[in-house]
């Protein structure tokens, strides 16, 4: 997976609370932003584009719990 994926991965965000995932909303929408970009390099390659695709999946449901806690 993109090197910028996995960082943000390594937050495991997915074990954290709405409340945690509120207080580290710059951090994870700072990672968000990075990973997309990368991710839509890595789709540009027919040899990377499964790499992209997965790691898309894994961005946007990111951000989608991030949405959840910052927006009414």
């Amino acid at each position: 997976m993109p090197e910028r994926c996995e960082a943000l991965r390594a937050l495991n965000i997915e074990a954290m609370t709405a409340q945690e995932i509120y207080d580290n909303r710059n951090a994870i929408g700072r990672g968000v932003v990075l990973a997309r970009h990368e991710y839509q390099e890595y789709q540009d390659h027919a040899e990377t584009r499964a790499r992209g695709w997965r790691c898309r999946e894994y961005v946007e449901s990111v951000a989608d719990k991030l949405k959840d806690v910052v927006q009414p």
